[in-house]
């Protein structure tokens, strides 16, 4: 009987150690570099950010603008990228930074990402006090798939997109047009738009 009991006391502790060890143990793959930030990535379901349709060498500066802290800023910014058909793809919106949304005078500086349909703000990892809010538009694109959904969200450092609030995304399939209305810019990074 005390073999039995001194079995079982041992049965339950390993019982006990694998569980934690599987509980310590980081869940799913590991994250993607930055690298590979716009690559498909292995989720359910997969999440396939959108791409320009002719590789861009560099990313597009668009505006460099000192901004007053306490007053805040409205910021139209637009720029063109080339398409497979020898047209021209119209980037175009507006950023809006809420007086005293910043603690001091800010330069800040957006452009179009190389590799995807993103907007990539600088300095990275800045912060607001109050939301700011981003309109805007791509069109030219051509005739986009229908499914799965486009989204606007901001992609972290390892590739790894976040839906963000909004006032919703339009999307003309047909024309290739894609537009979000009040998107969220709590921070400064990229934000893209995303099929998920």
């Amino acid at each position: 009987m005390k073999n039995l009991l001194s079995l079982s006391m041992i049965a339950l502790i390993l019982v006990l150690m694998v569980g934690c060890s599987e509980a310590n143990s980081p869940a799913g793959p590991p994250p993607l570099s930055a690298e590979f930030s716009y690559l498909v990535m292995d989720s359910d379901p997969p999440l396939e950010p959108l791409q320009w349709p002719l590789p861009l060498p560099s990313d597009i500066p668009m505006i460099a603008l000192d901004i007053a802290g306490k007053v805040g800023a409205t910021i139209p910014f637009s720029s063109t990228v080339p398409n497979t058909d020898g047209s021209l793809i119209q980037v175009s919106g507006l950023f809006v930074v809420p007086p005293a949304a910043l603690a001091k005078d800010t330069k800040i500086t957006l452009s179009l990402d190389a590799k995807a349909l993103a907007i990539r703000f600088e300095p990275e990892g800045l912060v607001f006090a109050h939301r700011t809010m981003l309109k805007w538009t791509i069109s030219g694109l051509g005739p986009l798939p229908k499914d799965p959904p486009i989204r606007f969200c901001f992609v972290d450092e390892n590739g790894i997109p976040t839906e963000m609030p909004s006032g919703g995304v339009t999307v003309d399939y047909d024309r290739g047009l894609i537009q979000v209305k009040d998107g969220a810019i709590p921070h400064f990074s990229r934000y893209a738009f995303v099929r998920w």
